[in-house]
């Protein structure tokens, strides 16, 4: 107890009491494994969990209580590692003893180059750290294989193990470009629509196909989706006289690439010849039309004349012409027991007349 700190008998015996108060699992010491420099005793242990640690930071045995003990740590048991990644990250999530306090956590990550042998570095090992048991490795090149070992440093800034390296690939990016002249040609039921494709430059990964999704743009339904490989579709069964939304986007193996968007409007067809019913006959003409088709009717007329007979041979007084946006027409006044000669057709949003009947 009084001898001099410079008694080699006496650092042998620090240094061994050092060892049998350490908490690294019983750890043992042996002539040999220790050395003494001045006041300062290095350590080496061999911890039951079967890491070696050399020397943790050299510690004064000489600071006034020769009798004090110092603890020596262990490094903490290599982590287990899982990975996941996007087009330009990779996140690791460590999984690591619960017995021990970790101040970081680190990920070594190096780009490579994937031969069909072996994978081959291109580039510097680079190391990011982070104090959760969840580090990103940001800022990576889309589509690209990475190497990664992960290790983790614990309160005694001594590091665990490293993990056994695992491999990963960056997603590829999404689309960036949208489809060029995007156009559609309608008919009464139908649209076709055509466009330019993307550049494959643009699509960044592999093309997957066209997504084309449509509805009414007045209605609140949801709209259709359907798909196209090539840079053409044909929409059916859509309603006559209608616009419609079109989008069409490209999907890659990367996403989902930006919309182009087109209105278009379906067609509509020409009235057909409408069939007339009469209704009140009185001192008035009352015609009901009825001409069903694929158009959006504007207006229903009729073009109203008397007929005299005179010597047996019919003619008919100046026309006049009624229109009405409902299906019943009435002319009037008309005298009693007259003869009428009734033209009738119906004209749709285009401005296109039907057929006339004759009445």
């Amino acid at each position: 107890k009084t001898g001099s700190c410079n008694s080699e008998s006496r650092r042998r015996f620090l240094c061994q009491r050092k060892l049998t108060t350490a908490s690294c699992g019983n750890p043992t010491f042996h002539n040999g494994h220790w050395t003494a420099s001045g006041s300062a005793c290095y350590v080496i242990s061999k911890c039951n969990a079967g890491y070696n640690i050399t020397g943790a930071s050299p510690s004064t045995v000489c600071d006034g209580n020769p009798w004090k003990s110092a603890i020596l740590s262990c490094p903490p048991n290599k982590p287990t590692i899982s990975l996941i990644s996007s087009a330009t990250t990779i996140t690791v999530t460590f999984s690591v003893d619960a017995a021990s306090t970790i101040l970081k956590y680190c990920v070594i990550r190096t780009a490579i180059l994937n031969s069909t042998t072996q994978p081959w570095a291109s580039g510097s090992p680079n190391t990011t750290c982070g104090t959760q048991a969840t580090v990103l490795v940001p800022s990576l090149q889309e589509a690209t294989r990475h190497s990664v070992m992960a290790y983790v440093i614990a309160n005694s800034s001594a590091h665990s193990a490293l993990t056994p390296v695992v491999y990963i690939q960056t997603k590829d990016a999404a689309p960036t470009a949208t489809v060029g002249s995007l156009a559609g040609t309608p008919s009464v039921l139908s649209v076709s629509l055509t466009w330019l494709p993307i550049q494959s430059i643009d699509i960044n990964g592999n093309f997957k196909h066209y997504t084309i999704t449509y509805g009414e743009v007045k209605s609140l339904a949801p709209h259709v989706r359907v798909t196209s490989t090539g840079n053409s579709s044909t929409i059916q069964n859509l309603t006559f006289d209608t616009v419609y939304e079109f989008n069409v986007r490209v999907v890659s193996s990367g996403g989902v690439g930006p919309s182009a968007t087109i209105n278009v409007t379906t067609t509509q067809t020409v009235p057909p010849r409408p069939t007339v019913s009469f209704g009140n006959l009185g001192r008035q003409v009352e015609i009901n039309v009825l001409a069903a088709g694929n158009y959006t009717p504007l207006e229903y007329c009729g073009i109203f004349s008397v007929v005299s007979i005179s010597d047996s041979t019919a003619y008919a007084t100046s026309a006049v012409l009624i229109c009405n946006t409902t299906a019943q027409v009435v002319y009037q006044p008309v005298e009693e027991d007259s003869r009428v000669r009734v033209y009738t057709f119906v004209r749709n949003t285009a401005n296109q007349p039907g057929p006339t009947s004759s009445s």
